[in-house]
C-alpha cells in the first residue's frame, strides 16, 4: 500500500504544480508546455520505479527495419544534442551500466522503461492537444504538440535504436 500512496501523493503534487504553472504562465505558451511535460515525466518515472512493470509486451521488440528508419528520422542529431547539453551523461550515470555482457539485459530493460515512460506522457500530451484544439487554443496545440515530438517521440525512437544495438550485442556468440 505504501507504494500506491507514494504514487498518489506524487501524482497530486504533479497535478497541482502543472495547474499552478497554467495559472501563472498560462496554458498556451512554451513555459506550460515544457514544465508540464517534465513534471508528468517525473511522475511516470516514480510510478514505474514503485510498480516495476515487466514491460515484456511484443511492442518492445524492435523490428529489423526500425533501426535504419529511426536513424533516418533524425535520432543521430537528436542524440548529439542530448550529449551537447549533458543529458546523456546524466542518464548514463543513473543507469550504472557496468560495460559487461552480463549487464546488457538490464540495460535493455532500462531502455524499455524509458520508452514506456515517454509513451505514457506522449499519450497524455496528445489528449491535452485534443482538448486544446477543441477549446480553439491554437498556441497551446502548437506548443504542446511540439513539446510532445521533442520530448517524447525522438526519445522513444532513440531508445528503440539503442535497444536494437543492445540486442545485437546480446546475441553475438562469444569465442
Amino acid at each position: 500500500m505504501r507504494g500506491w500512496l507514494q504514487i498518489v501523493v506524487v501524482g497530486v503534487l504533479t497535478a497541482a504544480a502543472i495547474g499552478l504553472v497554467a495559472i501563472v504562465a498560462g496554458p498556451s505558451g512554451p513555459a506550460f508546455a515544457v514544465v508540464s511535460h517534465l513534471l508528468a515525466m517525473a511522475w511516470v518515472s516514480v510510478f514505474v520505479a514503485v510498480r516495476q512493470p515487466a514491460l515484456t509486451a511484443r511492442w518492445f521488440t524492435v523490428r529489423s527495419w526500425e533501426e535504419r528508419a529511426w536513424r533516418r528520422a533524425g535520432t543521430g542529431p537528436f542524440r548529439a544534442l542530448l550529449r551537447s547539453v549533458g543529458w546523456e551523461r546524466l542518464i548514463t550515470a543513473q543507469r550504472r551500466f557496468d560495460g559487461t555482457r552480463a549487464g546488457l539485459a538490464e540495460l535493455a530493460r532500462q531502455t524499455r522503461v524509458s520508452e514506456f515512460c515517454h509513451l505514457v506522457v506522449a499519450g497524455a500530451s496528445a489528449a491535452a492537444v485534443v482538448v486544446a484544439a477543441v477549446c480553439g487554443d491554437l498556441p497551446a496545440v502548437l506548443w504542446l504538440g511540439a513539446a510532445t515530438v521533442a520530448f517524447h517521440l525522438h526519445p522513444v525512437l532513440l531508445q528503440r535504436v539503442m535497444r536494437a544495438r543492445i540486442v545485437r550485442l546480446m546475441t553475438v556468440k562469444q569465442h
